[in-house]
């Protein structure tokens, strides 16, 4: 699983949260995420993208990456616009708000225990 999330603590509670459940792999920015969706897109189970990264909106990477990938992309941010823009511009299918929730919704929607 790729997460593109440019914030510290919240890459920390993902790890701390799902680090037994899936394979994580992280990237701080834009470009780190389009990096290695660039190469291992095939290896991905789900893709979760913040919706605002060092102040640019990822909507640019999420149009790019539902170009080629066709399985779960999942948008999270505080800002509802940027959700909303994540899913009917950049291709991702679900949303989550409250990232606090987002392993628990990942397992859900993954069937993983």
């Amino acid at each position: 699983m790729l997460i593109v999330e440019d914030e510290h603590d919240i890459r920390c509670l993902y790890k701390a949260e799902m680090e037994d459940s899936f394979d994580l792999f992280f990237s701080e920015n834009l470009r780190q995420g389009f990096e290695f969706f660039s190469k291992h897109w095939k290896e991905l189970d789900a893709i979760v993208l913040d919706g605002l990264l060092d102040g640019l909106t990822s909507l640019e990477l999420a149009k790019f990456m539902s170009r080629r990938y066709e399985g779960p992309m999942v948008a999270t941010s505080n800002h509802k616009s940027y959700i909303k823009r994540l899913q009917t511009e950049g291709g991702c299918q679900y949303a989550v708000e409250d990232k606090t929730k987002l392993a628990a919704f990942l397992r859900k929607l993954l069937k993983v225990d």
